[in-house]
């Protein structure tokens, strides 16, 4: 496979992956001089992606035809997947023993805190100091475009 520097991609742009890409259909980035990252045309990627949904397609056909399969409700479902620790990390199942996975909008508990939004002016522990008299801290800057008109 074709690689391009990703350094060479830095420089030249996506132009540099329209030349290779004329040559061959798939171009790696390297970095470092290992190859990290794979660019193809669109035509292609959708390719293997049809050719992945078939794949999986024909191996769903295959288990429904050997049997593999389970027909079950959806809390049963959330049961078996909680009982086999696959989904434990991801939600709460602190109701789970009772068959319950979901909670009604109008049990939910909801904390009111009040307003703390302050101002930050108030929070300033640091009293800015002035390095020059006010009146110099603002005066106009009429020289700075002097040597570029």
């Amino acid at each position: 496979m074709n690689a391009i520097d990703a350094n060479d991609l830095k420089t030249y742009g996506v132009s540099i992956i329209e030349t290779a890409l004329a040559k061959t259909s798939e171009i790696a980035i390297s970095i470092s001089g290992k190859q990290c990252f794979v660019v193809m045309d669109i035509e292609k990627y959708q390719d293997l992606q049809e050719l992945e949904l078939e794949i999986a397609l024909t191996q769903a056909k295959a288990d429904i035809t050997a049997g593999h399969y389970t027909t079950e409700s959806v809390d049963a479902h959330l049961q078996r997947l909680f009982e086999n620790n696959r989904m434990k990390d991801e939600y709460d199942f602190s109701n789970a023993e009772q068959g319950k996975f979901y909670v009604p909008i109008d049990e939910i508990e909801i904390e009111k805190k009040p307003n703390t939004c302050s101002s930050w002016r108030k929070k300033m522990t640091i009293q800015p100091i002035l390095q020059v008299p006010p009146d110099q801290l603002i005066q106009p800057l009429d020289d700075v475009w002097e040597n570029y008109v």
